[in-house]
């Protein structure tokens, strides 16, 4: 008998039949009988291409008819969270107050220590124009042997914006805010050998006015401080 579609040797015809020899292996060709090589001693016939020819390939299995079953892995971001909607709002409600708690917390340990630098700021403009003063009237004095009376005199001009200055003769306006008055116990001065001018603003805009005033020994001093009210 001849079997295809299986392995080499399988591809050969046995001998037991029809006057064949019992156990002999026979070319699937021309019928000769087998030695003990892979090709036919009669016809030629190489068994290894012949069993490749004659193999028939293997069917692959049908696809199903049915519907695709949906895929269990979901896109990114597309997974739900199995929470009711009035869930979801609760949650997203809590955490905007606690942002907003957050905030406020920061704001109210900011704002206090950036109102102080503010004022700190505004009290330096008090400081450094004091000083000029106080060098424009070492120079006056050392050319006429007196402090002068007014800002004019002593040749000085403001620099700043928030304090008005004060001598005994004249007196300037700040260009933001004001006008200011003197406090009734705060005077400016001039004499041949002492003086003393004066500045006076409101950092806050309350009742509380900032003065400071500088000398002829160069003391200056916060005589009213508008930032501990």
């Amino acid at each position: 008998m001849f079997i295809r579609g299986f392995p080499f040797d399988h591809a050969l015809k046995f001998g037991g039949a029809g006057g064949e020899k019992e156990g002999a292996m026979y070319c699937p060709s021309c019928g000769a009988e087998m030695g003990e090589g892979a090709s036919c001693p009669s016809c030629g016939t190489d068994l290894r291409q012949y069993v490749a020819q004659h193999t028939p390939a293997p069917v692959p299995p049908p696809l199903p008819s049915g519907p695709l079953h949906p895929s269990p892995i979901r896109a990114a971001g597309t997974q739900r969270s199995g929470l009711p909607p009035i869930a979801v709002i609760a949650i997203m409600g809590g955490m905007l107050f606690f942002i907003v708690a957050v905030l406020g917390i920061l704001a109210a340990i900011a704002i206090p220590d950036f109102l102080k630098f503010q004022s700190k700021a505004k009290q330096s403009e008090a400081r450094m124009n004091l000083g000029a003063i106080f060098t424009a009237e070492v120079a006056y004095y050392g050319e006429h042997d007196r402090f002068g009376a007014t800002f004019d005199q002593i040749e000085w001009t403001e620099q700043g914006a928030h304090y008005a200055f004060f001598l005994p003769g004249q007196a300037v306006q700040p260009r933001i805010g004001g006008p200011y008055e003197l406090p009734a116990d705060v005077n400016p001065y001039v004499s041949e050998d002492t003086f003393m001018a004066v500045a006076v603003g409101n950092i806050d805009n309350d009742d509380t006015l900032d003065v400071w005033v500088i000398d002829d020994e160069k003391e200056l001093r916060n005589v009213s401080n508008d930032t501990m009210n």
